[in-house]
């Protein structure tokens, strides 16, 4: 049996930076490190908050993609409808 060269090799594996937006915390992780960082959301938090807690959270950490999570509904990449807790990220 013979084998092609190229489906052998690997593959670098790229590192997502995750940004799950919740209610009451934002939470972060890079794909590649097991450490999840998290800062407080709420009613209180404005885009410009939201901004400086990712990255001062991920700090310089090394990242290929972002990947961000969002509690309401999404069709064809806009947003539709706000979250549940709408007052905590009625920014969005």
């Amino acid at each position: 049996m013979r084998y092609c060269s190229h489906i052998m090799q690997r593959k670098p594996q790229r590192r997502v930076l995750v940004i799950d937006v919740g209610g009451s915390h934002v939470k972060t992780r890079v794909s590649a490190i097991a450490t999840c960082v998290s800062f407080e959301s709420g009613a209180t938090l404005t885009p410009r908050g939201w901004s400086r807690g990712c990255c001062g959270s991920t700090g310089d950490l090394k990242y290929d993609a972002v990947s961000i999570g969002y509690p309401g509904v999404v069709v064809h990449g806009k947003i539709v409808t706000e979250p549940f807790n709408s007052d905590a990220v009625g920014w969005f």
